[in-house]
């Protein structure tokens, strides 16, 4: 079982009553408690796209909760990488490599209507990703058109002939 963890909306919670991270620490306290045997995870948005995201405040938590062996690794989602550079993308990815935990790319999906420039952003960015050394999962957020949130995030139709999916099966 993987028990994952959305935290960035309640990253920067500080008040009198509770430290920066009480709610993080709590969470994967409960979490650990009642799942010893699951890996657990944090799991947020806008960290590959966004060097920003991976400044000291998200790392500082990742940190604390490594020390207090409550986390396992770092789940990335992969939404929104169409327009982003491949040397960007690297940096945040090893920006959050330097963390040391296995990382997961989760939700992936390239919204990108055009078959062959689809195509085209695949062989440019999975291998990045699906060769990093301390990638232990890729998840796709959905496959199947009609049955993913983003209309042109699809890599089924039928068949698999769309020419997508022949860079994920070569």
């Amino acid at each position: 079982m993987l028990v994952i963890i959305f935290l960035k909306s309640q990253i920067v919670r500080n008040d009198n009553q509770c430290s920066q991270y009480h709610f993080q620490v709590a969470w994967f306290k409960k979490a650990r408690q009642y799942f010893p045997d699951s890996k657990l995870l944090i799991n947020d948005y806008d960290i590959l796209n966004n060097y920003n995201n991976t400044v000291p405040v998200y790392r500082q938590l990742i940190t604390l909760l490594k020390d207090s062996g409550l986390i396992d690794g770092i789940g990335l989602q992969g939404h929104f990488l169409e327009s982003y550079s491949l040397e960007e993308i690297k940096k945040n990815l090893d920006s959050i490599a330097t963390l040391n935990l296995p990382i997961y790319i989760a939700e992936f999906d390239l919204d990108i209507a055009n078959d062959q420039s689809q195509k085209n952003k695949y062989e440019e960015l999975f291998p990045l990703l699906w060769n990093h050394p301390l990638l232990k999962g890729f998840t796709f957020w959905g496959y199947k058109q009609g049955n993913i949130w983003r209309s042109n995030g699809y890599l089924k139709i039928a068949e698999w002939n769309k020419s997508s999916c022949n860079v994920l099966v070569n």
